[in-house]
C-alpha cells in the first residue's frame, strides 16, 4: 500500500466516523442533556453536498446513531418546547452567524416581509404549542419548497411576546416589518373617542376592560387555515363610556371570527373590529331586541 493510498484510505475512515456520530443542535428545549436516545415525532434537517434534505421520525428513534452532517439540527415536539414571552422594541434584528433565539417584536411580525430578500438567511421557526408542531420559513426558494413537503406550518406571521428561531450563515442586520393597522381602525383610535382591547387566539381567554363592561375572544386558532401559521389576534374598538356596568349579552361574529360580550348600555351602538390575520377593518352593530347579530360585519375600505 503507497503512503497516498493509505492516507486516502484513513481520511475515508475518520470521515465516515465523524459522519456517523450524529450530534445535531436541538430547537426549542431546556434542557441540554435531553436524550437523544427516545425522541419521536421528530425532523431531523442536515445539509449534505450544500444542499439541506429533511427526514421525520414519526416513532421513537436514537438521533445520535443517524448519520448526519456537522450542520444538522432537529425540530423536537415534546413537552419540553417553550416559547419565553418577552417584548421586543427595536426597529432590528442582530443577527450572529448560526442559530439565534429572538423575541418577536412588540407589534408582532411578519415573517414573509421581514426575511424574503434576507438570503443570508436559511430557516426562520416558531414552535406551536397547542398541536405540537412547527412553522417555518426560508426565503431560499430551494429550501421554502422543502419545508413545503414536510409536515411544517408555512408560516407567515408571529405576534407579540413569542420567541423564535433564525439561522444566519453570516452575522448581519433585518429590519422588522410588522403588520401594522389598517388606516380606517387606527383612525378611530386616534380619535380619542374609542377604547380598544385586543385578545389573541393562541390562548383560549376573554380578555376584558378594567370595568369589565366588555370582553373579546379571538376564536381563531394560529393554524385556522390548514397548512399555513398565521397571526390570529383580533382588536375590538369600541365607543367610550362612564355608564357602562357589567357584560351581560355575547355575540360570536363568524367575520372575523370572535367572540364579544358587553354591557346593556353598548345595545345598537356600532363598534370596529381589527383582523390581523387578513389585516382587515370591520364595523359593527351591538345586537339588541330590535338588532339581530348579524353573521359578517361589514368591512371598511
Amino acid at each position: 500500500m503507497t503512503l497516498v493510498k493509505g492516507i486516502i484510505i484513513t481520511s475515508l475512515f475518520v470521515a465516515s466516523l465523524v459522519e456517523a456520530t450524529c450530534i445535531p443542535t436541538l430547537l426549542g428545549i431546556q434542557n441540554k442533556k435531553i436524550n437523544l436516545d427516545t425522541l419521536n415525532n421528530t425532523i431531523l434537517w442536515q445539509k449534505k453536498a450544500l444542499s439541506w434534505q429533511s427526514t421525520f421520525f414519526p416513532k421513537p428513534v436514537a438521533i445520535k446513531k443517524q448519520e448526519c452532517s456537522s450542520e444538522s439540527y432537529v425540530l423536537l415536539s415534546t413537552p419540553q418546547v417553550v416559547n419565553e414571552k418577552m417584548s421586543y422594541s427595536r426597529p432590528f434584528y442582530l443577527l450572529h452567524k448560526g442559530w439565534n433565539y429572538l423575541h418577536s417584536h412588540a407589534s408582532g411580525i411578519d415573517i414573509v416581509k421581514t426575511f424574503q430578500n434576507t438570503k443570508d438567511v436559511e430557516f426562520v421557526y416558531v414552535y406551536e404549542r397547542f398541536s405540537k408542531v412547527w412553522a417555518g420559513y426560508s426565503p431560499v426558494q430551494e429550501i421554502q419548497k422543502k419545508i413545503f413537503h414536510t409536515r411544517i406550518l408555512s408560516l407567515k406571521k408571529i405576534e407579540p411576546n413569542l420567541g423564535f428561531y433564525v439561522y444566519a450563515k453570516k452575522a448581519l442586520q433585518v429590519k422588522i416589518v410588522s403588520p401594522l393597522m389598517h388606516r380606517s381602525c387606527k383612525g378611530l383610535l386616534q380619535s380619542g373617542d374609542y377604547d380598544a382591547i385586543t385578545d389573541s387566539g393562541i390562548d383560549s381567554a376573554t380578555v376584558y376592560n378594567k370595568a369589565k363592561s366588555m370582553g373579546v375572544k379571538s376564536r381563531y386558532i394560529s393554524h385556522y387555515r390548514r397548512g399555513i401559521y398565521d397571526d390570529s389576534r383580533v382588536t375590538l374598538i369600541y365607543p367610550k363610556s362612564d355608564s357602562a356596568k357589567k357584560v351581560q349579552y355575547r355575540y360570536g361574529p363568524a367575520v372575523p371570527k370572535s367572540m364579544i360580550e358587553y354591557a346593556k348600555e353598548y345595545e345598537e351602538k356600532k363598534f370596529y373590529m381589527y383582523d390581523y390575520r387578513v389585516q382587515k377593518c370591520y364595523m359593527g352593530i351591538f345586537p339588541s331586541r330590535k338588532i339581530p347579530p348579524f353573521a359578517s360585519l361589514k368591512e371598511l375600505k
